[in-house]
């Protein structure tokens, strides 16, 4: 204002002049203008003031009209110049009645070509009366008479002032009007201001420079988002300043606003229809704006982008429907012939709907294939439901009614809608053998065992029809389901291959690293369900671990790998597996691979005595499994055989039983998941004094997997379960025969197995046989890492002492039990353990744990967690052997006396002992560390 102040005063001393004020749009000319006429008003002048329309271009004299009030001054159009300025001469003096006058006109850039040519004389020959001519002059605006224009301001008696952007300061101080001053706190509107957290918004300057950053400056867009953040003031700012800069740049814009991070001048140019300088120039001028930022020097050749995304919305919104529509077809026609990414493409469809073009299909098909890469399993099928809308009918239809199949069943596995709809496609040869296979195994894992059976009848009639496109892979594909129902769904197995027993089929285990990794997965598996565990079985499903990454197309060669590891009593290994495929730094939230991975990791945790963590993974697995639908699956019966076991293990007997009271298909019990089903309902009612129900369950058990040729203890205790039903009928014969035949059948290499075996043995035994029976069941499960079930055997340990009248012994091994008990929160098992001997650990440990080793979560090796496993490797081996049996809940004397050492070296070493792991007592040893140590009591 002190500039104009002084043109004012210069005007009013006699002396005419003509004063320009140019910007960009947005930059407070107009607003400027009317406070110079406010200040003129004030000090005398007579100010006649006057906006020009843009509209209004090819009306003769409209901006004089405006100006002097006069329709009937002027005879428009042949009004010579000279005419006219007399005449507009004659209407400012009536006006100004002696006082100096200013002219004030906003927009002159539309004004009409006569009422320039008019001011121009006006400018140049008016003495007579003291004249100050103000205008505005937008460049960004797309004015009719620009020649007559750049004549006006460009003679070197105008004054100019030119407005630009505002700094960050002067942001930091529109904010302090609004808001008060700052003491460094929230600024109270600056959240909306920010971009979707890509911007951070904290108070102070750091909200300045968001706001500056998202409006370049403008002071139009600064007073909009400080108003009502990104609302719909700041989009009719936005809008406004778009729309000055003319119809070009309203076009470049839209196209700015398809394109997004693909535009390109060039891009740009064909989009809109307009040159590239034309581009060039309607980007320079909305950069200037601040509506774009874009930098055309070469070495900086990112395209222009929107400041603000709610900017480029209302841009697009002001398109109207049928021109965006039209805009994004165009854009995907454009991205295609240039051979960008088929994701561009894609989006750009999916904004406006179906284009039904030959080359849509493929486009939206390999999209869908990158957005699962990426594990964007949501954005895929939406990728492929469009595809699917923009085919009428055809191949390109059906493949993608398989492919989204496919697709969701990673998002919903528990759906078995897509997969249904999928089956007909496939039997009419309307989709690739390959999607035929994919549905056939699907179907498997829904329980549709006659769908399945149809697939895979016609996909091997075609084969042998000569159809095949590729006889090797249709041949691998055919073998790899023939495995899958072998060790999935074995009771109708024989419908999709050779019906010979299981462990017979397959190759011996070295030859195993010849086969891809989803049969060697699957081939692991066969082999250890039918008893032929060995290391290098072991080794080659842990390759296929190793091999398979984080991609969710090997989710079908990890589960088989895990499962071959669990069977094979390798829980220690599986349960790093686990936890690195749910918890790595790669591991994915589809809920597919939760589901499928957290259950096995459940059913590890449980056969560890981690009953808390099981529950918890259960849970969250079976969540991801029910989805909206209530079918049962495959994966469901494991993880809610393992759920209904954990809470009868810890006395929760109704909420098992809840589990069981949804209606069961017959297809389960034709599958692998159906006997740990059988099994955990057997449990319950051994639980619940249903001793004849038991053992109905556990036969079943029994005689299926015989049959199944997978009659492995390690899958499903079966016999030993049954002993434990027998015996509570009284049948103790019956129990022991069973037992006998079961550790005729043992395995050292199954130690949990070996372990539940002679247990069960010791229980249908006489008294005084079972202390080195127990022993040695002890000793197994502790080296497999089963707490819960060493601890239940600590527990017959005290039963039989006690029997045997040795009740020190009896209250050691009692305190013993408990402990580890206590750990695995095995409530039930406590309740029957009477024992004075050690205060529960909830008294003298709030949280349960043990030496912060043991809270529920934890993924060791089978040697403790975290900090505690660190501490445990500074104990030298002989720290270890005291620490794991005081640890276990013998005295020191019985650790003297199983380690042949002195009374005085237990004490030196427990000592140690507590010094390094930084404990102060006993009872802060951890229980889950193991090694090996004598065996005996």
């Amino acid at each position: 204002m002190g500039r104009l102040a002084v043109w004012l005063d210069s005007a009013n001393r006699g002396t005419p002049f003509t004063g320009m004020i140019s910007g960009p749009v947005g930059m407070g000319k107009t607003l400027l203008l009317h406070k110079l006429e406010e200040h003129a008003a004030a000090n005398g002048f007579a100010v006649l003031g006057a906006s020009c329309q843009r509209t209004e271009q090819d009306r003769p004299y409209a901006a004089l009209h405006r100006l002097l009030d006069g329709a009937g001054l002027f005879r428009a159009p042949a009004e010579e110049a000279r005419d006219a300025t007399r005449r507009a001469l004659q209407a400012i003096g009536q006006r100004a009645g002696g006082r100096s006058v200013l002219l004030g006109i906003d927009d002159l850039q539309y004004a009409d070509p006569q009422s320039l040519r008019c001011l121009y004389h006006l400018a140049h020959q008016v003495t007579s009366v003291p004249l100050a001519v103000v205008w505005t002059w937008d460049q960004t605006g797309e004015g009719r008479a620009a020649p007559l224009l750049e004549e006006l301001t460009s003679r070197p008696a105008t004054h100019r002032l030119r407005l630009g952007p505002i700094s960050v300061p002067d942001v930091a101080e529109l904010m302090d009007d609004r808001s008060g001053p700052r003491d460094g706190g929230d600024s109270a509107d600056s959240g909306d201001a920010c971009d979707d957290g890509e911007r951070g918004c904290a108070g102070g300057d750091s909200a300045a420079d968001a706001y500056h950053a998202l409006s370049g400056g403008n002071p139009l867009l600064v007073a909009a988002l400080l108003r009502g953040g990104d609302g719909p003031g700041f989009r009719r700012a936005a809008l406004a300043c778009v729309r000055r800069a003319g119809q070009s740049a309203v076009r470049v814009a839209r196209s700015v606003a398809v394109l997004r991070e693909h535009a390109t001048v060039h891009r740009l140019s064909r989009l809109s229809g307009s040159s590239i300088p034309a581009v060039r120039d309607a980007v320079r001028k909305l950069t200037a704006a601040g509506v774009l930022e874009w930098s055309d020097r070469p070495e900086e050749a990112e395209g222009p982008r929107f400041r603000h995304p709610a900017a480029a919305d209302a841009v697009l919104q002001d398109a109207g429907q049928r021109n965006r529509t039209r805009l994004r077809h165009d854009a995907a026609r454009l991205l295609h012939l240039e051979g960008s990414p088929t994701t561009a493409i894609a989006d750009q469809l999916l904004a406006a709907g179906p284009l039904r073009e030959d080359w849509v299909p493929s486009a939206l098909q390999d999209a869908a294939a990158r957005a699962l890469t990426a594990d964007q399993v949501s954005l895929s099928l939406r990728y492929l439901h469009l595809m699917r809308a923009s085919c009428p009918d055809g191949p390109a239809r059906h493949t993608a009614t398989a492919r989204i199949a496919a697709v969701n069943w990673l998002r919903s596995p528990g759906d078995p809608g897509p997969t249904r709809a999928a089956k007909s496609p496939v039997l009419r040869d309307e989709v690739a053998p390959d999607a035929g296979w994919a549905m056939a195994e699907l179907l498997l894992w829904h329980l549709r065992f006659t769908d399945a059976e149809e697939v895979v009848r016609h996909l091997r009639a075609r084969e042998r029809e000569g159809h095949a496109p590729d006889p090797g892979a249709h041949s691998a594909r055919s073998e790899a389901l023939q495995l899958l129902a072998a060790v999935s769904y074995p009771g109708v197995a024989a419908r999709f291959g050779p019906s010979a027993g299981l462990g017979s089929r397959w190759p011996e285990a070295t030859a195993l690293a010849t086969h891809p990794p989803m049969l060697r997965a699957r081939l692991a598996l066969a082999r250890v369900l039918s008893g032929q565990t060995d290391g290098h079985t072991v080794a080659q499903a842990e390759q296929v671990l190793q091999d398979g990454g984080f991609s969710h197309a090997s989710l079908g060669n990890l589960t088989p790998a895990l499962l071959s590891l669990v069977y094979a009593d390798q829980l220690d290994s599986a349960v790093l597996w686990c936890d690195r495929f749910l918890n790595g730094p790669s591991s994915h939230d589809l809920p597919a691979w939760r589901s499928l991975i957290g259950s096995i990791s459940a059913l590890v945790s449980f056969r560890q005595g981690h009953l808390d963590r099981a529950r918890e993974e259960a849970e969250k697995s079976l969540g991801c499994l029910a989805g909206e639908s209530p079918d049962w699956n495959s994966g469901s019966a494991l993880t809610l055989a393992t759920l209904a076991e954990v809470h009868t293990a810890v006395g929760d007997r109704d909420r098992a039983a809840e589990l069981f009271s949804r209606p069961v298909p017959a297809a389960l019990f034709a599958t692998r998941p159906g006997l740990h089903y059988l099994h955990a309902r057997g449990r319950l009612h051994l639980a619940s004094g249903r001793a004849r129900a038991a053992l109905n369950d556990f036969l079943a058990c029994g005689e299926r997997m015989a049959a199944w040729d997978m009659d492995t203890p390690s899958l499903v205790p079966w016999r030993t379960a049954a002993a434990e039903a027998w015996l509570e009928l009284g049948e103790r014969g019956q129990a022991r025969k069973v037992l006998e035949t079961n550790a005729a059948l043992g395995d050292a290499r199954l130690p949990r197995a070996q372990g539940l075996g002679l247990r069960g043995l010791a229980a249908a035994s006489d008294v005084q046989e079972r202390l080195p029976v127990l022993e040695k069941a002890l000793h197994a499960l502790q080296q497999s890492g089963d707490r819960y079930q060493a601890a239940e055997t600590l527990a017959d340990l005290s039963e039989t002492y006690q029997a045997l009248g040795d009740k020190a012994k009896a209250r050691t091994a009692a305190r013993r039990a408990r402990r580890i008990a206590e750990s695995c929160r095995a409530d039930r098992l406590c309740s029957t353990l009477v024992s004075t001997a050690v205060p529960p650990l909830a008294a003298s440990e709030p949280n349960g744990a043990l030496g912060g080793a043991e809270s529920g979560s934890g993924t060791g090796s089978g040697t403790g967690t975290g900090a505690a496993d660190d501490k445990f490797a500074r104990l030298s081996e002989s720290e270890r052997r005291v620490a794991v049996l005081a640890a276990q809940g013998y005295t020191n004397r019985e650790i003297s006396e199983k380690l042949h050492v002195t009374l005085s070296t237990v004490e030196q070493h427990l000592t140690r002992v507590y010094r390094k792991m930084r404990i102060r007592k006993r009872d802060e040893l951890p229980t889950e560390f193991r090694i090996d140590v004598p065996q005996g009591c």
